[in-house]
């Protein structure tokens, strides 16, 4: 077969446009946000060439070595799948021995990849009845996370109101701007005991570690509720 000596100073010029182009994927992803330090994995990690390249690329910040570059992936992509099964309700089983797997993901830190957010209402003819924009989770935040938002009706007599979870960015002025991930209608809605409107209507999610989205979208003076169950993946296609 072929055989050709490359000195080290040419493999270090072959792969520097490689290592180039993962330096600025990872600061796409970063974006203004601080980091605590770099877990380098990856078998091309264990080349000092490719960590001093990180180092110099983002200066002050700490290479975190210690670990397993070449499983590491491997390893947290086992970790989550066994945060996924659980969010579901399913055991994970080790094959060796056949006993539950313990919980490790209190070591796993997530943090939500999306905005999501709730706008609402329409009126019992279809008409709009003022859009409200309000953000339950923010990109960053950490998950598991819950939050809750509550909203007035636009009028007394109001039988419906629609609520729409979305996808948008932080700075989504207007429904138009954001991805429609769900949308919820209640229905039967009756007039508010004594004056004034309340905020009556409450939207309640909670984002897993595994991805899964769920909640309740509920009628404080009725009691009606709506549950919503739905993946991050599905907020990629548009509209449910």
């Amino acid at each position: 077969g072929l055989r050709r000596t490359v000195t080290q100073t040419e493999f270090h010029k072959a792969i520097e446009p490689l290592l180039e182009r993962a330096v600025q994927a990872a600061k796409t992803c970063i974006g203004d946000h601080a980091l605590d330090g770099i877990l380098p994995v990856g078998g091309a990690m264990h080349l000092p060439f490719a960590r001093e390249f990180f180092a110099k690329a983002f200066p002050g910040i700490p290479l975190l070595d210690g670990i397993d570059k070449t499983h590491a992936v491997a390893m947290g992509a086992a970790e989550y799948g066994v945060i996924a099964l659980r969010e579901r309700g399913g055991k994970a089983i080790d094959p060796q021995d056949g006993k539950e797997i313990p919980d490790a993901g209190g070591n796993l830190i997530l943090k939500s990849p999306h905005f999501v957010g709730i706008a609402s209402f329409i009126d019992s003819l279809g008409r709009s009845a003022g859009v409200r924009l309000g953000t339950l989770i923010q990109k960053g935040d950490r998950v598991p996370a819950q939050r809750e938002l509550r909203f007035r009706l636009e009028h007394a007599n109001q039988s419906e109101a629609e609520v729409i979870i979305l996808q948008g960015s932080e700075d989504a002025a207007r429904l138009e701007d954001c991805l429609v991930i769900k949308r919820v209608l209640l229905t039967g809605l009756t007039p508010e005991p004594g004056r004034g409107l309340s905020e009556r209507i409450h939207a309640r999610l909670e984002v897993g570690r595994s991805g899964l989205v769920s909640g309740r979208i509920w009628d404080d003076v009725t009691g009606i509720e709506e549950q919503v169950s739905f993946e991050w993946d599905a907020m990629k296609g548009g509209s449910q």
